[in-house]
């Protein structure tokens, strides 16, 4: 969850190299910016499901009390999950946000796998709160709409390419 962003790079860090063909396409750079996430986000959030769903089940005593019901583990695990997925989608924002703006910056070639963290007391305490999951997802929201409008600008001269 907090690795995996910085290790899946299958989004804007790596197609930057294709950016003349990304700019003849007919949606706006918000929609490429938002569409580029998509897939490392669902990838991820997948990878971190499997755990939390583990440890929400076969969990007895670290997060959750001794014999705790199923509705109990059912609501954990799927705060846990929006809470992994908010985060990673938060990460994946900054990391593409960064290679979109400063493009010279960011070394455009394949990066490695993907990497997961079961989420532990402390991260399920403010970071669960519904209403900060909103705010971030919100900011998320209007970064995208930030970076998209840097992409429509994006200059094909800027991409340095490493072969």
């Amino acid at each position: 969850m907090l690795v995996g962003p910085a290790m899946l790079r299958v989004d804007l860090r790596q197609d930057l190299a294709h950016l003349a063909a990304i700019k003849t396409w007919p949606v706006g750079g918000a929609a490429v910016f938002r569409g580029e996430l998509l897939a490392p986000l669902i990838a991820l959030s997948l990878g971190a499901a499997l755990p939390i769903l583990l440890g929400s089940a076969l969990d007895d005593r670290m997060m959750l009390e001794a014999g705790a019901p199923a509705a109990l583990r059912a609501r954990f695990a799927l705060s846990a999950l929006l809470v992994a997925s908010t985060l990673v989608l938060a990460h994946l924002v900054i990391h593409n946000g960064i290679a979109v703006t400063f493009p010279a910056w960011v070394r455009l070639r394949p990066g490695g796998g993907a990497g997961g963290v079961v989420p532990r007391r402390g991260l399920m305490g403010r970071a669960a709160a519904p209403r900060r999951r909103l705010r971030l997802f919100v900011e998320c929201a209007a970064a995208t709409e930030l970076f998209g409008r840097i992409l429509d600008r994006a200059d094909l001269q800027d991409v340095a390419i490493v072969e």
